[in-house]
């Protein structure tokens, strides 16, 4: 199971978040808690990467994504109670296929990276292909460095890279990304929806409500139509129309905001599977999320299109509606903290347990290395930093943290997380590391 931000080149990357967990990873330092006093390309960075984790809490897309992938985790849960001995890397995807079959779905619906594209052509009978095969979208266009016409797959990362491009765009202007997929719906509004192709609100409310399809590119399409047809709309009024009249053939939903409610209360359920316990704190989160779709209007887009959206008064009221997942920066971790700040909630340190869990049994693999994974500890960097840290409280190290943390004596996050998730004292098979290492 490859993270979901996996195939965006390392060059790229100043931050990543791990939707499926909740957490957020900033490749620099925060000189402050308080992002509101970040200097413009740290808090344009935060803004791009919080941005993924608002998609993946209030859009059908990103929510349908999490639930298949909790489903998963709570088959993996399931699996190490039931099983004493459990191999590295882990692989029971063929125990469920369902959940093998809808991931696969998800890939194809993911589109192209890495090219240069300035002109593009989009046939109706493309538009129409991607609906019927569940698929990105086929474009054609030219490579702005060999200027010859070039093929690229028009998909939801497409959307969701250019949807928070724009919006990091309101905090640091002078931000760059490459072309695709970050600048993709920009270039395709060029040529296809000229009188708003400047209006960076309008195309971040496009993208917003494009994410609200279960196929994100043909959505877009679709959307795109609405705009044309009623020019006068803002992307509130856009939003609204896409929730209350936008009427689909679903078995028990007939419009999205009825599919949004339920998607919302599934995806509660499938985290709350996943982790084993209740949500105490995302469970606010999705009551928000939830009073927002009945409304009929996006929290999110009142704050852009009503405030001046940059303002600490506005980042402010984003944190608190929408939350606050844990992010950590090189020097600082943030998370929200209970009403008395004396600790964090549960529900936060069982998720950031599963990351390193799942993490751990289902390591990042590159045969071109020797060993072809690292079975080190995730935290292991940050432990180390702490014991020659200064007034850091000192975490207990040991060999294990090195590869067998199941075998570590001790208390620290990840034996605490195996012991959670049935994994601490077990036999752990790792074939693929060298003999020596197993």
């Amino acid at each position: 199971m490859n993270g979901f931000w996996d195939i965006i080149g390392d060059g790229e990357k100043r931050g990543k978040c791990e939707t499926n967990f909740f957490h957020m990873y900033i490749y620099s330092e925060m000189v402050d808690e308080e992002v509101h006093k970040l200097d413009a390309a740290t808090k344009g960075t935060f803004m791009h990467e919080y941005l993924h984790y608002l998609q993946f809490v209030s859009t059908i897309f990103g929510i349908s994504y999490g639930i298949i992938y909790n489903n998963y985790y709570g088959f993996c849960r399931e699996y190490f109670a039931k099983n004493d001995t459990i191999e590295i890397p882990l692989n029971i995807r063929p125990l469920y296929p369902v959940i093998d079959t809808l991931i696969e779905q998800y890939k194809v619906l993911k589109g192209s990276v890495g090219i240069s594209i300035s002109i593009n052509k989009i046939d109706q009978i493309n538009i129409l292909k991607a609906k019927n095969n569940k698929a990105g979208v086929d474009v054609l266009g030219v490579n702005t460095e060999t200027r010859e016409t070039e093929q690229f797959v028009f998909g939801y990362l497409c959307i969701i890279e250019s949807m928070s491009h724009i919006f990091q765009s309101f905090f640091d202007a002078t931000t760059e990304h490459s072309e695709i997929p970050y600048k993709a719906v920009q270039i395709i509004c060029n040529d296809h929806l000229r009188e708003f192709a400047d209006d960076k609100k309008m195309l971040f409310s496009i993208c917003l409500c494009s994410l609200m399809y279960n196929n994100p590119a043909y959505g877009f399409f679709e959307v795109l139509d609405i705009v044309r047809k009623n020019p006068r709309m803002t992307g509130i009024t856009l939003y609204k129309h896409m929730l209350e009249e936008s009427e689909l053939h679903h078995i028990k939903c007939r419009t999205v905001k009825d599919l949004s409610l339920k998607f919302i209360s599934d995806y509660q359920s499938t985290i709350e599977s996943a982790i084993g316990g209740d949500l105490e704190y995302f469970s606010k989160v999705f009551k928000n999320c939830s009073l927002e779709i009945e409304s009929g209007e996006s929290f999110l887009l009142k704050l852009l299109y009503e405030t001046d959206i940059t303002s600490d008064k506005s980042i402010q009221l984003l944190l608190d509606f929408y939350g606050l997942p844990l992010a950590e920066a090189e020097n600082l971790t943030l998370m929200a903290k209970l009403p008395t700040g004396e600790s964090t909630y549960k529900d936060i340190a069982f998720l950031r347990g599963l990351e390193m869990v799942i993490n751990r049994v289902s390591p990042k693999i590159d045969i071109t290395k020797y060993p072809i994974y690292d079975p080190k500890c995730s935290m292991y960097d940050k432990c180390l930093k702490s014991l020659y840290a200064e007034d850091t409280p000192k975490i207990e190290m040991t060999k294990d943290c090195r590869n067998k943390q199941w075998l570590k004596e001790g208390v620290c996050l990840m034996t605490e997380s195996l012991k959670i998730y049935r994994l601490y004292n077990k036999s752990i098979i790792q074939n693929s590391l060298p003999l020596d290492m197993q």
